[in-house]
């Protein structure tokens, strides 16, 4: 469980958690650009288990909200297209962590990491999107504000 400060009252305010997400992946490509690719994997990690945590806490606790309360579902709004991403968004978490493993500073291999990068940032900021659009303010919508804080609580806030 996460701690949630009075200030996250709403659901909207986990798009706060998608610009962390997008500040440490950042940072991952900075350290690597840089050459330091230990840093580039610990950051790595961090993103990968913060994600992980994220998306979680999203299917266990948001879509099956958003599934109960919101009819009709919006165009472009289904769970199903969520769940896809969000395995979507595993399944590259994963793959770039055994290729950060392998990486070392040859310039080819980043430049193919980094076009593989811009793909997942693409993904990311779709995503991201999609749930600022429908997820996060339809839930805002019709969830009280008891509801919003135990939901809330489920995800980490601290340091963001």
């Amino acid at each position: 469980m996460g701690n949630q400060s009075d200030t996250y009252q709403n659901i909207t305010h986990l798009n706060r958690q998608h610009k962390k997400i997008f500040d440490l992946f950042v940072t991952h490509q900075k350290y690597l650009m840089h050459g330091e690719i230990d840093k580039a994997s610990d950051t790595l990690l961090e993103l990968k288990r913060f994600i992980e945590f994220h998306l979680e806490a999203e299917d266990n606790i948001l879509l099956p909200l958003y599934k109960k309360h919101v009819s009709p579902v919006p165009a472009g709004g289904a769970v199903e297209f969520f769940i896809h991403e969000h395995n979507k968004i595993n399944r590259y978490m994963d793959e770039f962590y055994r290729r950060s493993i392998d990486t070392s500073a040859d310039s080819l291999d980043l430049v193919h990491l980094f076009d593989d990068y811009y793909k997942f940032k693409h993904l990311l900021d779709h995503h991201h999107t999609r749930e600022d659009t429908f997820l996060f303010r339809l839930l805002d919508r019709i969830l009280t504000e008891d509801k919003k804080k135990e939901v809330l609580a489920h995800f980490i806030f601290n340091n963001i």
